[in-house]
């Protein structure tokens, strides 16, 4: 169920309540904040959400495009579609997507995404939307997030304790070593319960095609034009 936007400063009054620690005797609030950051990425790809690229237009004999954002290089983009005046969504169901790689720098995150010659005669000057699914991240200086509070103070107490089991001294690790395994269960518990459907993943990675794959009858069908 979505839920309305959590601040910090909630997480973090939660975790000095929980662990009375109001004066910030045990954890400074710089070390409160970054394991407050560090939830975030724990949270992927169990916890996400749906967004939408529209910054790709369709143009006469271009067949590579590269959208103006970048999707979980992990995941890619799921699916795309275009959309008709009275008519409903009209969902591609041959479109492809890959990597650029240039050595040695390795990967450029933002796929190109491959459009059959057919497609792009049918659909000039439409735009082509794009959907994924992508990580939460904090917004806006009161540091605003969409992830549920339950998961974040109890990723926060935890990557706490794992700090306290690092930089207490030697008697005071082994009952953060406890908490830590108690508010791992919690937290793996939290992201299980709050975890995001996934969209259906309709645009297949491949690799590098030259013009004789895109040329129907040249060298056969080609990785383009195969439905």
């Amino acid at each position: 169920m979505p839920q309305g936007p959590v601040l910090r400063s909630e997480v973090l009054s939660t975790i000095n309540l929980i662990f009375n620690d109001t004066a910030n005797a045990k954890w400074s609030v710089a070390q409160k904040e970054e394991a407050y950051a560090m939830a975030f990425p724990a949270s992927w790809p169990r916890i996400k959400y749906m967004v939408t690229d529209s910054s790709v237009v369709l143009s006469t004999n271009t067949f590579e495009y590269t959208p103006s954002n970048a999707p979980m290089p992990e995941l890619g983009w799921s699916l795309g579609y275009v959309t008709l005046p009275n008519n409903p969504k009209i969902l591609l169901r041959r479109l492809r997507q890959r990597l650029d790689t240039t050595f040695p720098s390795g990967a450029q995150l933002n796929p190109k995404i491959l459009v059959p010659p057919d497609i792009v005669a049918s659909y000039v000057g439409e735009t082509l939307h794009l959907q994924a699914m992508v990580h939460h991240d904090v917004s806006g200086v009161a540091n605003t997030t969409f992830l549920p509070r339950d998961y974040l103070w109890k990723a926060t107490a935890y990557h706490l304790c794992l700090s306290q089991m690092v930089s207490g001294a030697h008697f005071d690790v082994n009952p953060y070593r406890e908490l830590a395994q108690f508010y791992k269960r919690e937290m793996e518990d939290s992201l299980n319960a709050h975890r995001t459907h996934d969209l259906p993943s309709m645009i297949p990675w491949v690799n590098d095609v030259g013009a004789g794959d895109i040329a129907s009858g040249r060298y056969g069908q080609g990785i383009l034009i195969t439905p």
